[in-house]
C-alpha cells in the first residue's frame, strides 16, 4: 500500500466560549496512510518508527511566508492562516517522503532482481548482508564491511570492488588508503533537485 496524504479544509462557525459572538474557524484534517517502510539490518523492511517528515526544508524554501505567518499570529492573532500554512507544509513534506520511500523500495527490488542473482550461492549471503546494511548506513569502508559479513578484509575488499564495478558503490575519498565507499544509487534518492 502506498502512502497517501490528504489535506481537507472545512469552514465552520462556532460560539466562542465566554463570548456572545460567533467565530469562524477552519477545521483542518490531515490524513496520512503509511504504507512505506525503511530497512533494518536484522528485521528487513518494516514500518517506520522514526521521524519521516522534516518540515525545516519546507520552511526554508518558504521562508518569507513562514516569517509572515508567524508575525501575523503574533501581531494579529491569525492562527488559522498559520495552521493552514503549517499543514500544507506537512502535506508537501509527506508527499515528498512517500515518493522517496517508494523509490527506496524500487531500488531494493532492482538490486534483488538484477544484482544479487549475479552472485554464486557461496557469495550471495555476504553480498546480501552488506547491501542490507547499506540502507541503514550508506557509507562503508573495508574494515566495516569485513565486520558486517563476518569475514576477512580481503573478502570484504573483493566484495566492495565487485559492487563498485556494478555501480552499487562509488569510492568517494580518492585515496589509496582509508577509502570510503558510498551506496550512490540510494543516496541519490535523497538529493534535492
Amino acid at each position: 500500500m502506498a502512502a497517501e496524504v490528504e489535506l481537507s479544509e472545512k469552514s465552520h462557525s462556532a460560539k466562542n466560549s465566554g463570548h456572545d459572538h460567533e467565530q469562524d474557524f477552519t477545521e483542518v484534517v490531515l490524513f496520512v496512510s503509511p504504507g512505506a517502510g525503511v530497512f533494518d539490518d536484522e528485521k528487513g523492511f518494516e514500518a517506520i518508527g522514526k521521524t519521516a517528515l522534516y518540515l525545516s526544508d519546507y520552511f526554508e524554501k518558504n521562508k518569507t511566508a513562514y516569517v509572515d505567518h508567524l508575525m501575523a499570529v503574533r501581531e494579529g492573532d491569525h492562527l488559522r492562516a498559520w495552521l493552514v500554512f503549517f499543514l500544507h507544509g506537512v502535506e508537501e513534506t509527506a508527499r515528498d517522503s512517500a515518493s522517496v520511500f517508494r523509490a527506496v523500495l524500487d531500488l531494493k527490488q532492482q538490486v534483488e532482481s538484477e544484482i544479487l542473482p549475479l552472485y554464486t550461492a557461496s557469495r550471495l549471503e555476504n553480498t546480501r548482508r552488506l547491501i542490507r546494511s547499506l540502507y541503514g548506513q550508506p557509507i562503508v569502508d573495508v574494515k566495516r564491511a569485513a565486520k558486517i559479513i563476518d569475514g576477512s578484509s580481503n573478502t570484504a575488499s573483493a566484495l566492495i570492488n565487485e559492487l563498485v564495478s556494478q555501480k552499487i558503490l562509488v569510492e568517494v575519498t580518492g585515496r589509496q588508503r582509508g577509502r570510503l565507499f558510498a551506496f550512490q544509487p540510494y543516496l541519490s534518492l535523497f538529493r534535492k533537485s
